[in-house]
């Protein structure tokens, strides 16, 4: 068990990655944790609100406090009118299942997608032209031991054209190099 243990240690060293394990992006500490704006911009991505915009009854049924939004303003006001993409770190999938909210609009330009670096999609989700978010899982073993990336793109600017997305969870190795290269 110990030489096991040592073995995996030595691993990650020589090869600059952690152990595989649980990834949580849930941007529950008010940041982007790692993923980025690689197009377009947006106003406040990473959001606290608790009720839907205008029927303040309706909570968002997001994780926790935060979660990014494509929609939201510096002063909490919806705009349909930012358009852009935001990609996650890279990371080296271990586990085939991929477990995210997903909520906004339903237009084939507005939606969240699981890529390789070669910039095939193997996944992709979007909202139900609701602001409640729901749970979506993606089975990709195609996909295992592949390097990956979620991309949210919106670039609708109409009536639903935004997307809110959460507690992303999936198992592997984020691989800081490779994001690094990749961008």
């Amino acid at each position: 068990m110990r030489q096991a243990l040592l073995l995996l240690i030595i691993l990650a060293a020589t090869t600059g990655l952690a152990p595989a394990a649980p990834i949580t992006f849930d941007f529950e500490d008010g940041t982007l944790q790692g993923w980025t704006v690689v197009e377009g911009s947006f106003g406040m991505l990473v959001c606290d609100r608790e009720l839907f915009h205008h029927q303040t009854e309706l909570p968002y049924n997001n994780q926790g406090t935060y979660f990014l939004s494509t929609l939201e303003t510096p002063d909490y006001a919806p705009s349909d009118h930012y358009t852009g993409i935001v990609e996650s770190p890279v990371v080296r999938l271990e586990g085939e299942t991929v477990q995210l909210l997903v909520g906004g609009g339903s237009g084939d330009s507005t939606y969240v997608g699981l890529f390789d670096l070669a910039g095939r999609e193997l996944a992709r989700a979007t909202g139900a032209d609701t602001q409640e978010m729901k749970p979506i899982t993606w089975t990709v073993p195609e996909a295992v031991g592949e390097l990956v990336l979620l991309r949210v793109v919106d670039q609708a600017t109409g009536s639903w054209g935004h997307l809110t997305i959460d507690d992303v969870r999936l198992e592997g190795i984020v691989d800081e190099q490779a994001t690094e290269a990749y961008r």
